[in-house]
């Protein structure tokens, strides 16, 4: 079969019995391939297949937006110049929302990454009534077509008033996007930022709680929860409820952003210098010193696991020498410190610190002022060098 008729047997054109296009029947079934191909001939499906397409629409845009955002890139760009043959012919829109049911707005988000710039301009304008997709709309804002780009615009600002949060959040988690490219009208992005933050702002800290928690994937949330801590969207008091109650994985990932956008208690702060994750102990610590200098306890960081920290500490202490007897007393306690013995922090990681002379000499001094059994003075002298 030569190239010409494997076409026209994919159009459906080459056999008169035949009830419908075979592409159309290839992407129902699964093949994305096929999409505009399929989205060309709408006008020859039935009663059913329209639903069935519209269903298989239904599952392209169903998922995380993360997930959504990449399968529709993936779709249009599997489709530049494999339209195999066909042109646009403006489906019946009245007839696919008849026979469509729930499942049309996702046939209209599914023409939005049409590879004809006049279907993506005809999807756009009628998904203004539909504001669950007002995240697919910001990516027209970058479409090299201007009538597409001024389509999405005033269907954004359309859906806006109407959108639900959740969806509101997930567009302002998505419009930085946007400047990936400079096709975009630097005041109508403007515009949508602003109008975004203040939708937001507006909300109260249970809302926007409530709204994220309905995701359940830990790292789309966190995705979510991003943006809004690093614009300072929600409240300081917002920001630490969502550390206190959010699941571990999520809060210590936020953590650090939420110590530098934030001016949280110093109590809090403390406890963040405990968390498992060496960034969030380094910027917390940090602030802490910021803010107040050393604290009750801040000693026990000379022995943290990161280097980070313990130069943190030494650096903002000046001298080891008030640390010193820190180390010596702790040098046997492995029950404090299981995962990392306090023997090892010395003679490991702390020994870049304590090899000059002058700290060897510094720890002398300590020993003697806070007597040790002889036998671990005489482990530590050997540890250090000093004879």
């Amino acid at each position: 079969m030569n190239f010409t008729k494997l076409i026209n047997k994919l159009l459906g054109s080459g056999n008169e019995s035949q009830s419908e296009p075979v592409c159309c029947s290839v992407f129902i079934n699964g093949n994305d391939e096929l999409f505009n191909a399929a989205f060309n001939t709408l006008n020859s499906l039935n009663t059913g297949r329209i639903k069935d397409f519209a269903a298989r629409c239904r599952i392209l845009t169903t998922g995380s937006i993360q997930e959504i955002r990449n399968r529709f890139y993936h779709l249009r760009h599997a489709n530049y110049g494999y339209c195999l043959g066909t042109e646009y012919t403006k489906p019946d829109f009245g007839l696919l929302k008849k026979y469509g049911g729930n499942d049309f707005p996702a046939v209209l988000a599914a023409g939005m990454m049409h590879q004809s710039g006049y279907c993506r301009e005809d999807c756009t304008v009628l998904i203004s009534d539909y504001p669950e997709y007002i995240c697919l709309t910001l990516y027209g804002f970058n479409d090299w077509v201007p009538q597409v780009r001024s389509a999405s615009e005033k269907s954004f600002f359309n859906m806006l008033p109407k959108a639900d949060l959740i969806n509101v959040i997930r567009a302002y988690s998505e419009i930085d996007r946007i400047i990936r490219s400079n096709r975009f009208s630097k005041k109508q992005f403007d515009k949508a930022r602003s109008q975004l933050a203040e939708r937001i702002s507006r909300e109260s800290r249970t809302d926007v709680i409530s709204a994220i928690k309905t995701v359940i994937q830990s790292n789309d949330r966190c995705n979510l929860y991003f943006p809004l801590l690093r614009d300072r969207l929600i409240s300081p008091e917002t920001a630490e409820s969502i550390i206190k109650t959010e699941e571990a994985a999520i809060a210590d990932r936020l953590a650090p952003l939420v110590i530098d956008k934030y001016d949280l208690p110093v109590e809090h702060l403390i406890e963040m210098t405990e968390s498992r994750f060496p960034r969030t102990r380094y910027v917390a610590a940090r602030r802490l010193y910021e803010k107040s200098g050393l604290w009750q306890n801040s000693d026990r960081l000379l022995l943290d696991k990161s280097n980070s920290v313990i130069k943190l500490l030494c650096r903002n202490t000046g001298s080891l020498w008030n640390a010193m007897p820190y180390f010596i007393r702790l040098y046997y306690a492995p029950e404090e410190y299981i995962c990392f013995p306090v023997r090892m922090a010395i003679s490991k990681r702390s020994y870049i610190y304590l090899s000059t002379r002058e700290h060897a000499e510094e720890i002398r001094r300590a020993i003697e002022e806070n007597p040790l059994p002889e036998n671990l003075t005489a482990e530590i002298y050997r540890e250090i060098g000093v004879i």
